[in-house]
C-alpha cells in the first residue's frame, strides 16, 4: 500500500497501539504528570502485553485521578480496594499498591534536590537522549542503573525490565527500529 508507514515490529493494528507508537513512545517527555503515568503503566505491564495496558489506560486514568502524583500519594487502603474492584482496570493489588508507593517516592525526590520525577529520571543520562538502535533488548545498562537507584529510593516493582521499558516510553532511550519511519535517521 502506498502511503502506509512502516512501524516498529511490536505495533499491532490496534489504533491505540498505532497512536501510542506514533505520538508518544520514544518522544522525549518531560511533563512530570505524564512521566509518572508512564511509570505507573510500565508497572501495570508486568506479565501483560502492552496492548492490554493501553486498552485499559482510560479506565486506569479515571481510577487513579489521571495519575496526578500528589493525589495518588495520598491513597490509602480504601483506594487500593476501590481500584482493585474495577473490572475495567487492572485489578492486581500488588501493582496498585506499587503505584501508590511510587507516587510517594516520586514526591520524596524533592528531599534529594530533584524538582520532579521527570527531573530525576532525565538526570540519569545527563539530560540527554540515549540512542539504542541495536537489536530489541529487554534490559539496558541505563535501565539496570535506574532500577537499582529507584529501589534505594523506595520505588516498588521497578526492576531492570520495567525501567528499560519506562526509559523507552518517555524517550530517554530512542529505540525505534532502523526500518521504522520514526527511526532517528528518517525523521
Amino acid at each position: 500500500m502506498s502511503g502506509e508507514k512502516t512501524r516498529c515490529g511490536w505495533v499491532t493494528s490496534n489504533p491505540l497501539m498505532i497512536d501510542y507508537h506514533d505520538r508518544e513512545w520514544g518522544q522525549p517527555m518531560r511533563d512530570n504528570h505524564r512521566v509518572f503515568e508512564l511509570l505507573a503503566l510500565s508497572v501495570f505491564q508486568i506479565g501483560l502485553a502492552w496492548e492490554i495496558v493501553l486498552n485499559k489506560r482510560a479506565a486506569l486514568r479515571l481510577a487513579f485521578d489521571d495519575f496526578e502524583p500528589n493525589i495518588v500519594a495520598g491513597y490509602g487502603t480504601a483506594d487500593v480496594e476501590r481500584i482493585a474492584q474495577l473490572t475495567a482496570g487492572i485489578r492486581n493489588r500488588r501493582k496498585i499498591e506499587a503505584v501508590t508507593m511510587n507516587a510517594k517516592a516520586s514526591i520524596s525526590l524533592a528531599v534529594s534536590g530533584y524538582e520532579s520525577l521527570s527531573d530525576y529520571v532525565w538526570s540519569t543520562t545527563g539530560d540527554q537522549v540515549v540512542c539504542s538502535h541495536r537489536a530489541i533488548r529487554a534490559t539496558s545498562i541505563e535501565g539496570d542503573n535506574l532500577a537499582l537507584d529507584m529501589k534505594k529510593r523506595g520505588f516498588r516493582m521497578v526492576g531492570p525490565r520495567v525501567c528499560h521499558a519506562f526509559l523507552q516510553s518517555i524517550g530517554v532511550m530512542n529505540a525505534h527500529a532502523n526500518y521504522c519511519y520514526l527511526y532517528a535517521g528518517r525523521r
